[in-house]
């Protein structure tokens, strides 16, 4: 599955969980952050049919943590 995110080049991916040995959706990839001229770590959570995993609730609690640089829903 091709991953596309406005602001951001993917470089490639760099890991992957369980469910992303099922589906590309539970992986981290490398990325260039083009506006900053940044190398990140971007992570697509699962999602199964329309519950989202108890990851990204997780990380939705996060949000506002100074580590957690933006969660984007699309």
């Amino acid at each position: 599955m091709q991953v596309t995110l406005p602001n951001y080049r993917i470089e490639r991916e760099i890991a992957s969980g369980v469910f992303g040995m099922v589906s590309s959706l539970g992986c981290v990839y490398l990325a260039q952050d083009v506006s900053r001229k940044r190398k990140v770590a971007l992570k697509r959570v699962l999602k199964v049919g329309t519950k989202l995993s108890r990851e990204y609730e997780i990380l939705a609690s996060l949000k506002d943590s100074r580590h957690v640089v933006q969660i984007l829903v699309g």
